[in-house]
């Protein structure tokens, strides 16, 4: 009798599982960078960006996304540290669009604040990231600064750990990219 109540109780237990709470942070783009202009490429490309850890702003750092299609909400966390999440993918983003990205010593420094980073489910999966970022100087006078963010969306199944990272990811992506086809901040970079 032992042996059944407590295979039944690890059933319940099972059953009872939180679904997509504190879940690791995947890379999963869907996407890749548009190709930016190769005259506005050759000029960023004689810059150094030193690119300092995100700042994170949200009211809950661990909130990456929920689900609505029910009446009961579904939270979507993780406990990793997105923050530094969010700054090695922009490193790399930058990296793979031909600007040179160092950890010190650049001729120009980009701080970046976290305001959104979330996915909202209902029929779809909807995601957003938000950005605001300030370039300096090594001197920290400010060159460039204003908000960039990116929007995703897609189709899938319910609930469901890759559908979130995809948005997610695909959101970054639009974000850095909209970022590096500002003119103003490109103009700044270059001339830092």
């Amino acid at each position: 009798m032992n042996r059944q109540l407590f295979f039944l109780l690890a059933f319940l237990c099972g059953c009872a599982s939180t679904g997509l709470e504190n879940i690791p942070l995947l890379w999963k783009p869907t996407t890749g960078m548009f190709s930016i202009g190769s005259a506005e490429l050759a000029a960023l490309r004689n810059a150094t960006l030193q690119i300092e850890p995100v700042i994170d702003k949200r009211d809950n750092p661990a909130l990456i996304g929920q689900n609505r299609e029910d009446q009961v909400l579904r939270q979507v966390t993780t406990s990793d540290d997105v923050s530094a999440f969010v700054t090695n993918r922009m490193k790399a983003l930058m990296s793979a669009a031909g600007i040179k990205v160092a950890d010190s010593g650049g001729t120009a420094i980009l701080k970046t604040e976290l305001r959104q980073f979330f996915v909202l489910e209902t029929n779809t999966y909807q995601a957003e990231v938000i950005l605001r970022v300030t370039l300096t100087d090594p001197d920290g006078n400010v060159l460039w600064s204003g908000l960039t963010s990116g929007l995703a969306g897609r189709f899938g199944r319910s609930y469901n750990a890759d559908n979130y990272y995809e948005t997610l990811s695909d959101a970054l992506v639009g974000a850095v990219q909209q970022l590096l086809q500002n003119r103003g901040f490109g103009a700044a970079l270059t001339a830092g």
